[in-house]
């Protein structure tokens, strides 16, 4: 009798699924960033061009000559009460000279006169200019005391204080009244010098060069208070009574 082979089914062998090829990755394509449109260009702005400081010594000369013959038409009018006097004019060689003696006295061999001092005392030895005006308006009042190129170093009234010491202080070049005038400092020597306003004693932010503050001194005919106030209309209702 044949025995009865039974076959042994042998396992199914999985055959591995075929791999893809993996897709070569396309290098990421950089969009062009988009452009700004282009602005117009803006034209580089341009400094300024420096304005030269105007030449005073010709407006100084002439708003000194104006200052007279304003007192002189003040005095002619009945309105007014006026006093106008004029100091000594030094020459250049006088200033010459007195810086000389400044010099000796002060014992500081370099010591030079500011040229703005220079300028101002060639045209004005300085003179003292009182007016009042009775107008239907009221009374008004005004005054310029400019000092003279001396006194600027040592006053007669401080002979018996050295003058070294008196340049070491503030000097009045315009006085209001004894609490109220510009000063200036000649300590400086050729570094120049600045004036400023002092009320009731101290110092204001008012400040001018020497040269200027005459200008202005003149330009507003020393009505009291134009250093720090607005005196226009008393200077308008002044400038018609003298004129008429």
């Amino acid at each position: 009798m044949k025995k009865q082979t039974t076959a042994v089914k042998k396992p199914a062998v999985k055959k591995p699924a075929a791999k893809k090829p993996a897709a070569k990755k396309q290098p990421a394509v950089k969009k062009p960033a988009a452009k700004k449109p282009a602005g117009k260009k803006q034209p580089a702005a341009q400094k300024p061009a420096a304005k030269k400081p105007a030449a005073t010594g010709g407006n100084l000369a002439k708003a000194l000559a104006d200052l007279r013959t304003l007192a002189l038409e003040m005095r002619e009018r009945s309105s007014f009460r006026v006093q106008f006097e004029d100091h000594h004019v030094m020459p250049a060689g006088e200033i010459d000279n007195w810086q000389e003696i400044v010099r000796e006295v002060s014992a500081d061999a370099s010591y030079t006169i500011p040229a703005e001092l220079r300028e101002v005392y060639a045209l004005t030895g300085g003179f003292d200019f009182h007016w009042s005006c009775v107008a239907d308006e009221g009374v008004f009042t005004g005054s310029i005391v400019l000092a003279s190129l001396p006194e600027l170093f040592q006053r007669d009234d401080e002979q018996k204080t050295p003058m070294k010491k008196c340049m070491a202080m503030w000097r009045r070049v315009d006085t209001v009244s004894d609490d109220s005038y510009a000063a200036l400092r000649v300590d400086g020597g050729a570094a120049g010098v600045g004036c400023t306003f002092f009320k009731n004693g101290k110092p204001t932010k008012a400040t001018w060069s020497l040269p200027d503050y005459i200008l202005a001194a003149a330009d507003h005919i020393g009505a009291l208070g134009w250093q720090t106030g607005d005196t226009r209309k008393a200077e308008k209702i002044v400038r018609t009574y003298a004129a008429y």
